[in-house]
């Protein structure tokens, strides 16, 4: 474990590196290495470094004016306050600045996918009840309505399993 942590942290050096040394500030290089380190960080367990390098990332893409990029960017963000425990602040931030984003570009599936990390991050705070809510009344929806019947049949399996759960 601790050599490939050791291997994590050299590969984070050469992209921190690129990043300093590289290219221009906002260019897609610069925010395709700022993603690669911000995933490394997460696999490491450092949240605050990762959830920096995303906060970069979504500046980078609103640059690059990428509503998509902006959307993974703070989606990530997201992911980083609930791993830090933060739980309500990323439902937030996934409620009030992540679906806006898909909504304006009428991309059904990111849109459920969005309200499948919200369930989770609804069931991970031990309310399930409402995690099976999500998961029936707005991303199945929606998975239908994009004619997706294997992410249907996935949000169905992920809500049986909490209803189990909860049983």
């Amino acid at each position: 474990m601790e050599q490939k942590d050791a291997e994590i942290e050299s590969k984070i050096n050469e992209i921190s590196q690129l990043i300093e040394n590289g290219s221009e500030v906002g260019s897609d290089a610069q925010v395709q290495a700022l993603i690669q380190r911000g995933q490394l960080y997460k696999g490491l367990g450092q949240w605050k470094k990762s959830q920096e390098d995303f906060k970069r990332v979504e500046e980078g893409y609103r640059q690059l004016n990428q509503p998509e990029g902006i959307g993974m960017a703070l989606a990530e963000q997201a992911n980083m306050l609930c791993f830090k425990g933060e739980i309500d602040q990323a439902l937030s931030l996934l409620e009030q600045d992540v679906l806006p984003i898909y909504q304006g570009m009428e991309n059904l599936h990111l849109q459920g996918i969005t309200y499948g990390n919200m369930a989770d991050f609804l069931h991970f705070k031990g309310d399930s009840r409402s995690a099976i809510q999500m998961i029936e009344n707005q991303q199945i929806p929606l998975f239908e309505l994009a004619g997706e019947q294997r992410a249907v049949a996935m949000a169905k399996g992920k809500a049986a399993k909490i209803h189990i759960e909860r049983e």
